[in-house]
C-alpha cells in the first residue's frame, strides 16, 4: 500500500475477523492503527477511520459472543475519540440497532454474502448506509496540494 503510485487517502474498515475469528483483542487492533496510521501520515496520506458494525449475535464461530462485542466498542470508541484519524466514517452507528445491539433488521444478510441469519455481512441496503458514512469532502484536496 505504501508504494502505490499517487495514493493520498485510505478509507480504512478493519474487518471483524481480527477480534471474531482470530481473537486478538481490541488493544492489539489499536495498536495496529497507531502503527500504520502513523506511517501513511508520514507519507502525508489521509485517513478516515471506519468503526466496525456489530456482529452481535451471529452463530458463526466466536463473532456473536459478548467478549468480541465488547472488544469491537472499544475499537470503535479510539476510533471515534483517539484524533489519529482525519476523518471518522461511523458505520457501526449506521447499521446498529441500538435495542438488540446487533444489525439493525433492514440491514440483515438474505440474498448476499453470508446468507440469512448469519449477522456478520450487511445486505445491500446496509453496505449503502455504510458507504453513506464517508464524507466525501475529506478527501477534497485542500488548499496547499
Amino acid at each position: 500500500m505504501f508504494g502505490v503510485a499517487g495514493l493520498r487517502y485510505v478509507v480504512w474498515l478493519e474487518g471483524i475477523n481480527d477480534l471474531g475469528a482470530c481473537l486478538v483483542s481490541g488493544d492489539d487492533v489499536i495498536n495496529g492503527f497507531k502503527d500504520v496510521v502513523g506511517r501513511l501520515h508520514a507519507k502525508n496520506i489521509k485517513v478516515i477511520g471506519a468503526t466496525l458494525p456489530s456482529s452481535f449475535g451471529s452463530p458463526i464461530g466466536s463473532y456473536g459472543f459478548p467478549k468480541v462485542d465488547t472488544e469491537r466498542k472499544k475499537v470503535n470508541d479510539f476510533i471515534r475519540t483517539s484524533r489519529l484519524f482525519d476523518a471518522v466514517a461511523d458505520m457501526d452507528a449506521a447499521t446498529l440497532d441500538p435495542a438488540t445491539g446487533a444489525m439493525k433488521a433492514p440491514m440483515q444478510p438474505n440474498q448476499t454474502t453470508g446468507g440469512p441469519g448469519e449477522l456478520l455481512h450487511p445486505n445491500r441496503v446496509g453496505y449503502q448506509a455504510m458507504a453513506e458514512t464517508i464524507d466525501l469532502k475529506a478527501m477534497a484536496p485542500s488548499p496547499h496540494e
